[in-house]
């Protein structure tokens, strides 16, 4: 066990992540076929559409995670940019593959979905997160920006449920 209480072990909550990694063409060799099948979903697309408004809206912020120097590092239309004549663009296709592999690079070992810090980090001590500067975003699981951020993690949100989440909470 980690300071915390957090367990250790192979990620699987990443999966997906690294397969979004490896259809943009970003990272290393993966051993596991299964992520690569699951790249050619279109993860990135998802990403895009689903996820990528929820971070910009209550994480990317320039004096968040919208700063270069930050272990989970956020582009975003209004906040850090690649190049500053992107500045109220949306996020391009770099910096949205850049925002993968930095979330992929957040916690890799991860030894369960529920143990990554894209989700412990702004979820409430109370409710079984971790401290996190920015104080707690999401009171418990039944957030709207939990649950989307879960759903990317598991599948992708690949599916309805998780898009419509998604939806709600970034409309």
């Amino acid at each position: 066990m980690t300071p915390g209480g957090r367990g250790r072990g192979p990620g699987r909550g990443l999966a997906v992540v690294l397969a979004a990694l490896a259809a943009a063409g970003v990272g290393c060799a993966f051993e596991d076929q299964k992520q690569l099948q699951v790249a050619a979903r279109g993860e990135q697309g998802n990403f895009a559409t689903y996820v990528q408004p929820v971070l910009a809206t209550s994480c990317a912020s320039l004096d968040c995670h919208g700063m270069a120097g930050r272990p989970l590092r956020l582009y975003a239309k209004h906040g850090l940019r690649m190049d500053a004549v992107l500045r109220g663009q949306e996020a391009s296709e770099a910096e949205l593959s850049a925002n993968i592999a930095s979330i992929a690079a957040l916690d890799p070992d991860a030894s369960s979905l529920e143990d990554n810090l894209l989700l412990l980090k702004p979820l409430a001590v109370k409710a079984g997160g971790m401290h996190h500067v920015g104080g707690d975003l999401w009171a418990n699981q039944a957030d709207p920006a939990y649950r989307c951020l879960h759903a990317w993690l598991r599948a992708g949100a690949s599916d309805a449920i998780g898009q419509a989440v998604c939806k709600e909470a970034a409309p």
